[in-house]
């Protein structure tokens, strides 16, 4: 018996090289305009972070402001948010400046 796998047939590829479902590059996209529009800027720096870092952790309420908003899921940034997040921003410092996300 032939397996089939699934494929997707629209991908967004990003300014880093990486590639992901158009579907999961629109949620994310707009759950990081809800933070910011919401004013969860501390959440948008530890999301960063989480990204960027292996294991860093959110500091304060912003885990529970990540998992409310559906970007972190018992504690873990999924593959593809940490892809979108990475080529959204930009961070030098402590810095974090919202930046051209397509290659």
């Amino acid at each position: 018996m032939r397996r089939k796998f699934f494929v997707p047939a629209d991908v967004v590829l990003l300014r880093t090289g990486a590639e992901v479902p158009s579907s999961a590059f629109d949620t994310i996209c707009r759950a990081v305009e809800t933070l910011l529009d919401q004013g969860h800027r501390g959440a948008v720096y530890e999301l960063v972070g989480m990204a960027r870092v292996p294991g860093h952790q959110p500091a304060g309420m912003s885990g529970a402001v990540l998992e409310r908003i559906g970007l972190l899921q018992n504690g873990l940034l999924h593959q593809d948010t940490a892809a979108v997040v990475d080529a959204m921003f930009d961070a030098e410092g402590t810095s974090v400046v919202v930046a051209a996300v397509f290659a």
